[in-house]
């Protein structure tokens, strides 16, 4: 259970307790399988898993890799081997700088010795799925000064920089511009930005921080929140 939980850079948590979002079952699975377990729905993980108690015989190591392997399908991860397997694709996609095909994955949909604990890919699939978020993005000065609190694994941060313009037609009818710039990157928590682009009459502004692994450009953010920058 705590595999996906202990995943670097992840916002999964994963007790034992109640009230349970998750209720593990024992019951019979159709078509001879091990266990079976339901997709997220409502932004709540998928809300049970049943065990077949057929394969009670089974060691404890491939018993919590039969688990783990249901754990990610409440996270809503499909089987990696979808296509080669020949099930259906409705609904599904291939999560970014995973492969389309891993056969460690313990997702797979037959879980055995080669795949019965998570694989790197799996850690990658979980990291951009549920990300965690930049703590504490801090703004002072100006020229502006930015720090926030690291996160394990992180190995640049890419800092961007967020203003609005706003503007008027000749009737008088407002608009708003978003415009978001790309400001540079630090393997630091601090980062030093000497420019202000306020746009047209507003020094309404903010930043954001995005964090990278090494297997990807995963997208923790953390915002500033609304600063003025105007000199």
């Amino acid at each position: 259970m705590v595999a996906w939980s202990h995943i670097i850079g992840v916002d999964i948590a994963m007790v034992e307790g109640g009230p349970a979002q998750i209720v593990m079952q024992f019951g019979p699975c159709p078509d001879g399988c091990v266990a079976y377990a339901s997709f997220p729905s409502g932004g709540s993980p998928g809300q049970s898993i049943t065990i077949d108690r057929a394969y009670d015989s089974q060691s404890d190591a491939m018993k919590q890799a039969f688990v783990t392997h249901e754990l990610g399908h409440t996270l809503g991860l499909r089987h990696t081997d979808l296509v080669p397997n020949n099930e259906s694709t409705s609904g599904a996609f291939r999560v970014g700088y995973t492969p389309d095909y891993d056969p460690a994955s313990i997702m797979n949909h037959a879980v055995g010795a080669g795949n019965s604990i998570l694989s790197p890919r799996d850690s990658t699939a979980a990291r951009r799925l549920y990300p965690v978020t930049l703590q504490n993005v801090q703004v002072t000065g100006y020229p502006t000064a930015l720090a926030w609190d690291p996160v394990p694994g992180v190995v640049r941060y890419d800092i961007y920089y967020r203003y609005f313009e706003y503007t008027y037609d000749q009737d008088g009818t407002p608009s708003t511009q978003e415009n978001i710039l790309s400001v540079g990157s630090t393997t630091g928590t601090t980062f030093y930005h000497g420019e202000s682009y306020t746009g047209n009459a507003s020094c309404d502004t903010e930043y954001y921080v995005i964090g990278v692994f090494p297997d990807g450009p995963v997208t923790i953010k953390g915002w500033s929140g609304p600063v003025a920058v105007c000199p």
